[in-house]
C-alpha cells in the first residue's frame, strides 16, 4: 500500500513536469496526442511510400516554430514560420524543381498582406495584396527587368480603379478605368514612342460612340462608331482590329488567379504584344 501511494505521489509530480515540456523544441515525443486529443511536441507525417511529407512541432493542437512540408521526391514544398500566437505564418512556398515561387503570410491559415511570386528564386513577376483570404488592394505585374507591367487596384478579387499596363521600358502602354469590375470611361493605348494608337469609351462594360485607332504619325487609320459595344461599320473592322477587341473583352475587369501561376510560371507570366 505504501508503494501504492509513493508511486502516485512521483506521477503527480511527474506528470505536471512532462505537460510543460511538451511541444517545446527538442522533446522526445514523437507524434503524440494528448488525452483532450490534441497534438504535442514533434510531429513527422509520411507519404504511403515511406517518404517525409511534413514535420514540425504542435502545442496543444497548434503548430509553433518552423514547419516544413516535403514534395514525394523530398524536394522543399514549403516553409511555415508560426509567431507565438499560432495564429500567423510566415511561408516560402517552393516548386517540385526546388525554385522559390512565392512567399507570404498566412492568417489563420488564409492568405494576408503582401504576397509575393517568384522565377527561379529571385525574379519578382507579381505582387499583391490580401485581407483575409482575399484579394484586396494594389496588384503589381513585373517585367523579368523589374519594371511594372501592369498596376491595378482590386476589390475582393475584381478591378475597382485604373488599370494600367506598360512596356519592358517603363513607357505607358494602355490605360482603361473600372467600377467594380465594369469598365468605364475613356480607353487609350499607345505606341512604345508614346504616340497615341488607340481611343474610345466604355459604358457599362460596353464599347460605346466613336473609337480610333491611329497610324505613329498621328493620323486616323480605322474609325468606328459603337453602339452597345456594336459597330454600325462592323463589316469594315478587319482582322487586326477584331483581335484587338478580342483581347480586351478577354481580359475585361477579370484579375487572374495567381495559383495558375504557382503551377505554370511560364504560361502565367503575361508578355508585352501590341496585340
Amino acid at each position: 500500500m505504501k508503494k501504492l501511494i509513493s508511486f502516485l505521489i512521483l506521477l503527480s509530480v511527474y506528470l505536471p513536469l512532462l505537460s510543460q515540456n511538451i511541444g517545446q523544441q527538442g522533446d522526445t515525443l514523437l507524434n503524440y496526442t494528448d488525452i483532450n486529443g490534441y497534438k504535442q511536441g514533434f510531429w513527422q507525417k509520411k507519404y504511403y511510400s515511406g517518404k517525409i511529407k511534413y514535420e514540425g512541432y504542435f502545442k496543444n493542437d497548434k503548430p509553433i516554430g518552423t514547419f516544413k512540408r516535403y514534395y514525394e521526391n523530398q524536394k522543399l514544398e514549403a516553409i511555415l514560420k508560426y509567431d507565438t500566437n499560432n495564429d500567423k505564418a510566415y511561408a516560402v512556398l517552393y516548386n517540385k524543381r526546388g525554385h522559390k515561387i512565392a512567399s507570404g503570410n498566412y492568417i489563420d491559415k488564409k492568405k494576408d498582406s503582401i504576397w509575393k511570386y517568384f522565377k527561379k528564386d529571385t525574379i519578382l513577376l507579381l505582387e499583391e495584396n490580401y485581407n483575409h483570404g482575399v484579394r484586396q488592394g494594389l496588384i503589381r505585374k513585373y517585367f523579368e527587368n523589374g519594371n511594372v507591367f501592369e498596376e491595378t487596384f482590386i476589390y475582393n478579387s475584381i478591378r475597382d480603379s485604373t488599370w494600367k499596363q506598360y512596356y519592358s521600358d517603363g513607357s505607358l502602354k494602355m490605360q482603361c478605368n473600372h467600377i467594380k469590375g465594369v469598365r468605364t470611361g475613356d480607353f487609350v493605348a499607345y505606341y512604345p514612342s508614346g504616340k497615341l494608337e488607340v481611343k474610345g469609351q466604355y459604358e457599362n462594360d460596353m464599347k460605346q460612340g466613336k473609337w480610333q485607332f491611329f497610324k505613329e504619325d498621328g493620323s486616323v487609320e480605322k474609325e468606328f462608331h459603337f453602339k452597345d459595344d456594336v459597330a454600325d461599320n462592323e463589316k469594315e473592322i478587319h482582322e487586326k482590329e477584331q483581335e484587338y477587341f478580342k483581347k480586351l473583352d478577354k481580359e475585361k475587369g477579370e484579375v487572374a488567379d495567381p495559383e495558375n501561376f504557382i503551377n505554370d510560371p511560364e504560361k502565367y507570366m503575361m508578355k508585352s504584344k501590341r496585340f
